[in-house]
């Protein structure tokens, strides 16, 4: 059941919530962009950061770490006439009190002429932000100083990207050869996991524990986490969500508006 409520005078257009209920919320008006937070009763904490665009920045995006403590934040903003892209780090625990601003950490240069949509918390201490030239890991070891750990850089043209706590994966436009596409894997530090080529039309693509779903309205692909195919298949109706199921991942859930099947896997 609901254990709480906030509301707000400004337009919300972006909201982040962590494990422990602690939520983020970016507010608007006409020359500022505000990001707010509230607790899971839905009362305010007496944080605010506040931008503009001719400053820090116009906020693309934003992630809370799990305990609430730390914020990752994407920004757009202006310099010499230039639309440019950086992705900073806020600490609220005790660690960023002596920080001005709490603004522990910023990246601008390694993402010169490209922009930066979207910005995640993986398992602690890990983050990764998705750019449309790659993607790009962190750490928050070190609370005070959050640092980059690899780069994976893309030439082709990425058509999306989605990630769990442990894994985030980015599927291109395939260049050469007989395949469409390309599925890229890595584990929270960077690592690689598998790639795998394929030609299927999907709309939607999750990471759901050790399976990698990628679906449609009337169809569905399953990975698993060494590259094997482990179910494709059409449906007698339309789907819209496709998840895990139980037994560890050797089913999975299958919904539509009036239909939920359990499909088991081999």
């Amino acid at each position: 059941g609901r254990v709480g409520q906030a509301s707000t005078v400004l337009p919300i257009t972006r909201v982040a919530i962590s494990a422990t209920g602690v939520t983020a919320a970016v507010l608007e008006d006409s020359t500022s962009s505000y990001i707010v937070f509230f607790r899971k009763d839905g009362t305010q904490l007496e944080v605010t950061v506040k931008t503009v665009m001719g400053g820090d920045g116009y906020p693309l995006d934003i992630s809370l770490s799990q305990d609430g403590t730390q914020l990752m934040c994407s920004y757009a903003y202006i310099e010499s006439g230039e639309l440019r892209s950086r992705v900073v780090f806020y600490d609220f625990s005790e660690v960023g009190k002596s920080v001005p601003n709490r603004l522990v950490g910023g990246f601008d240069d390694i993402f010169s002429g490209t922009m930066v949509p979207e910005v995640t918390y993986m398992e602690a201490p890990y983050s990764c932000a998705f750019s449309g030239n790659g993607l790009s890991f962190f750490t928050s070891r070190n609370l005070a100083s959050p640092e980059l750990v690899t780069q994976v850089m893309i030439e082709e043209e990425i058509q999306s990207v989605f990630c769990s706590e442990q894994y985030a994966a980015v599927i291109v436009q395939n260049t050469t050869g007989e395949y469409s596409r390309r599925l890229m894997v890595y584990e929270k530090d960077g690592t690689p996991v598998f790639t795998r080529e394929f030609n299927y039309e999907y709309t939607h693509a999750d990471i759901d524990g050790d399976l990698i779903i990628l679906y449609n309205e009337e169809s569905c692909r399953v990975y698993s986490l060494d590259g094997h195919l482990k179910f494709q298949g059409q449906f007698d109706f339309s789907v819209s969500c496709v998840r895990s199921g139980k037994n560890h991942g050797n089913s999975l859930i299958v919904a539509g508006s009036e239909v939920m099947k359990e499909i088991k896997l081999k």
